[in-house]
């Protein structure tokens, strides 16, 4: 059960990461 949730969780991780790297990039650099 976990191992199967793992992969998800992990790309969930990644992908608010990067939403949160763009997002804090374009207000620095705005």
């Amino acid at each position: 059960m976990l191992s199967a949730m793992l992969p998800a969780m992990l790309f969930g991780v990644i992908l608010s990461g990067t939403i949160g790297l763009i997002i804090a990039g374009d207000l620095t650099t705005d």
